[in-house]
């Protein structure tokens, strides 16, 4: 079984009918057989996570963001949960996932903390609509910002 993660085969021109074809049918999530030479394989099309908001490493990150994936197909919202997209930093972060497109959008319930490092997590749960997993869980980090200053004190004192 071969598996085509989001590139098209070399073996069909670009733009031609017969690739517009195929990658139509891919991009549904489902399989084909094979293009390269006939020889009837199956050919299996995984999803993958081919963007993230906030970016792999990113810093001083609102603790208002929703943080969203954007997938290579469609995939089947049913199976894009808390459970199969998670930020959290030392347990879970409560709040509700949104699909729309081809991007999940997991906004939580109350503003992050400040200044905590997250892990976001899209677990081998998620699938396209042909029922085929991500090879893997994509796990991607962030920081959130500093919290605003706050006046404490003032000289000379503020008289009301």
């Amino acid at each position: 079984m071969k598996e085509l993660m989001g590139t098209a085969p070399p073996q069909l021109a670009r733009g031609s009918y017969a690739q517009i074809q195929v990658w139509h049918h891919v991009l549904a999530g489902g399989s084909i057989g094979c293009v390269c030479c006939g020889c009837g394989e199956e050919t299996v099309v995984v999803p993958s996570v081919v963007s993230t908001v906030p970016v792999n490493g990113a810093t001083n990150v609102s603790v208002n963001t929703p943080i969203s994936a954007t997938f290579s197909m469609a995939m089947n919202p049913a199976t894009l949960t808390s459970a199969t997209l998670r930020g959290r930093p030392d347990g879970a972060v409560a709040g509700a996932v949104a699909y729309s497109g081809d991007t999940a959008t997991f906004t939580p319930s109350a503003p992050l903390a400040y200044t905590t490092r997250y892990t976001a997590t899209i677990t081998t749960g998620a699938t396209n609509l042909g029922g085929t997993p991500i090879l893997a869980n994509y796990v991607w980090t962030f920081t959130t910002i500093l919290p605003a200053p706050a006046v404490v004190s003032t000289i000379p004192r503020m008289v009301r």
